[in-house]
């Protein structure tokens, strides 16, 4: 995973989480996305139409 790029990982993450929680997950927002010096960014959705879930 460390010579991916955010890309690649936001695309598996999203992906993944998808497929495990299927209609449970929706509206998934990214921001803040950057390679250099290391692949950071940030991840939002909301699970069961309830919680916001922010993952930095």
């Amino acid at each position: 995973m460390q010579n991916k790029s955010y890309e690649v990982i936001k695309d598996e993450m999203k992906n993944e989480l998808i497929e495990y929680f299927k209609d449970k997950i929706g509206g998934f927002s990214i921001s803040g996305q950057t390679d250099t010096p290391y692949t950071m960014f940030n991840m939002q959705f909301t699970m069961y139409n309830y919680f916001n879930v922010i993952l930095n």
